[in-house]
């Protein structure tokens, strides 16, 4: 196949039908797990990790929002670093 074309996809997610506060009235059927917050949007309500915590939100235990340690959180991502390219002989370019 010849002339394909790409577009970004978005995705939104929610429980739909409720509120939080309405949500939360039923622990059975209230999607959040621990260390959540929860989030009214238009179509329902959205769950996801208080600050410090990551993982799936809709999880529970150890699967769901984990705390991060002091030293993962200190640490910079690698997408988050930017390193200048600079131009030495013999070699090209390369992060310094």
């Amino acid at each position: 196949m010849t002339g394909r074309t790409t577009a970004p996809v978005i995705v939104e997610w929610s429980i739909p039908g409720l509120a939080c506060d309405e949500a939360q009235q039923d622990s059975a059927t209230y999607a959040c797990r621990e260390n959540t917050i929860c989030t009214d949007v238009l179509s329902g309500y959205r769950c996801q990790c208080k600050k410090g915590y990551t993982g799936n939100p809709y999880l529970p235990g150890e699967n769901g929002c984990q705390g991060l340690s002091p030293a993962r959180e200190l640490r910079p991502r690698v997408s988050e670093t930017i390193l200048p390219c600079v131009k030495s002989e013999n070699r090209g370019l390369h992060g310094s």
